[in-house]
């Protein structure tokens, strides 16, 4: 009998890494007919990743591999800018093209679909070359999700500029949040007017593209307000 292959693809960098690898550990558990490849992605500036992934090669469930994958074009940026993150991403499209065309052939395991970064939306569209599921891992917690696309949806379906939130004093009525939450305290990149917002929030908009988001298996028991209200609330829009 054929087992069933994951492709996780986490976004660069230790922290997204890490909780991906964590999600892929319970998965295993769970299914004994279950295969998963993890694609790594190395920040040029970041050099922790190579001895992570070593170590976890060799103490890891045989039925968990890392391929690192490479980019169409070498970057020697030290340094983040708002949009490097997503421009780096899109650079290894190509070479998760090129796995998942390998794996579309393997005897031994069926391909079952694409786990997917929250900041790696443009990895649906190889997905869907492939004829394959696609699944956002947001590793925040489900109340950041709903605050997110609650952003996005004041932007796109009410046609209003989110980056003028910055310094105000409005309070806003997010239904994955029990208070109101003051629009000072969002996240910086939302209300950066230099592209990092549209970027930002373009890949919030792709996320009703995939099959389901798997916010809530990154909540740790601490997560009350998300669990109880993240699931309804990331799926409506703003009350206007």
């Amino acid at each position: 009998m054929k087992k069933a292959e994951l492709v996780f693809i986490p976004s660069p960098g230790m922290g997204h890494l890490v909780s991906t690898v964590e999600l892929a550990k319970l998965l295993i558990d769970r299914g004994e007919q279950l295969l998963i490849t993890v694609l790594i992605m190395k920040l040029p500036f970041d050099k922790k990743v190579s001895s992570y992934t070593s170590m976890l090669s060799e103490s890891s469930d045989s039925r968990i591999r890392f391929l690192d994958l490479k980019p169409e074009e070498s970057s020697s940026q030290s340094t983040f800018s708002s949009t490097f993150l997503y421009h780096f991403i899109d650079n290894h499209k190509s070479s998760v093209r090129d796995i998942l065309a390998e794996m579309s052939n393997f005897a031994s395991s069926d391909l079952a679909g694409v786990v997917i970064d929250m900041f790696c939306t443009s990895m649906i569209d190889v997905a869907n070359e492939f004829g394959v599921p696609s699944y956002i891992f947001y590793t925040s917690g489900a109340a950041m999700l709903g605050l997110v696309l609650h952003i996005q949806s004041l932007r796109d379906d009410f046609n209003e500029d989110v980056t003028n939130y910055k310094n105000s004093d409005v309070e806003l009525a997010i239904r994955t949040y029990i208070n109101p939450v003051p629009a000072k305290v969002l996240p910086s990149v939302i209300l950066d007017k230099d592209a990092g917002c549209d970027m930002f929030l373009n890949q919030a908009k792709r996320y009703k593209e995939t099959n389901q988001a798997l916010a809530d298996l990154s909540i740790s028991n601490t997560g009350v307000e998300s669990k109880e209200y993240g699931n309804e609330g990331a799926t409506l829009q703003p009350d206007k």
